[in-house]
């Protein structure tokens, strides 16, 4: 049985308990974390409420909503002197990426594609199997390109969006849910924005549906100006489609 008489009871606890937690988070100096008992209460209150109710649909859905709530409230703040800290670095980091190199304005003026690859890892470049090139394309883009081979993913629950938003916005991703989700809103200093600022015209391409990773927000967010979607693209179902979506060769 999905849902039985007893799990009311545990149901009504999860309420009580995650009213509490919220009240408590609010009411936390949110400049610096802090380990206290009131930090401790707050962000323990959702484990005790998935202990409880087990790792069931309620149990689920009850952490999920909390996380979205804790977001919804969230407010931090930075004090005056780790506001002049960070303003500081980042006026060194600016004037170090400002200075000449080989190679600024190479490509100047030039299309710009990325491609991302769904679990494609670097171990797969320049290899063969049974004599078989595993990737004899992206060998030959690799021969006369700049390939950066010690490249490594810093996904964590956001998975693929992660790796969108850290390539994009250089950031690093939340550890726990995805920024795409928890704040698609804020504002970004993203490769999409920039290219428009130059002149470019940006578009996104995905054949899956718009509102996966919550996509169709942040993408407007971050500097695209279309978002090609699956509902976009027309093809045949039974010979094109493999797992999700649109194949490949297709897309």
């Amino acid at each position: 049985m999905l849902f039985r008489s007893t799990d009311w009871i545990f149901l009504a606890e999860a309420v009580v308990t995650l009213t509490l937690g919220i009240i408590t988070f609010r009411s936390l100096d949110r400049t610096k974390p802090k380990l206290s008992a009131a930090n401790v209460i707050a962000k323990s209150s959702m484990f005790v409420i998935v202990a409880a109710l087990g790792t069931g649909l309620i149990g689920f859905h009850t952490f999920d909503t909390y996380r979205s709530i804790e977001g919804l409230f969230q407010s931090y703040t930075v004090n005056a002197n780790d506001y002049n800290i960070y303003k500081q670095w980042f006026r060194e980091h600016n004037a170090a990426i400002g200075a000449d190199t080989p190679y600024r304005g190479i490509a100047k003026g030039k299309n710009v594609l990325i491609v991302q690859i769904e679990a494609l890892q670097s171990f797969v470049i320049n290899k063969s199997i049974d004599g078989q090139i595993i990737t004899p394309n992206l060998n030959e883009l690799a021969k006369e390109s700049l390939y950066f081979d010690h490249f490594y993913h810093q996904n964590a629950q956001g998975r693929t969006s992660d790796a969108e938003f850290t390539v994009k916005a250089s950031l690093q991703p939340l550890a726990a849910g995805s920024v795409y989700i928890r704040f698609p809103k804020n504002d970004y200093e993203a490769l999409p924005s920039i290219l428009k600022r130059n002149g470019y015209d940006t578009a996104a391409f995905h054949a899956f549906r718009a509102g996966f990773w919550n996509r169709n927000v942040m993408y407007r967010n971050i500097g695209y100006n279309r978002f090609y979607s699956a509902s976009d693209f027309v093809y045949d179902e039974k010979k094109e489609r493999i797992g999700w979506g649109l194949n490949d060769i297709g897309f």
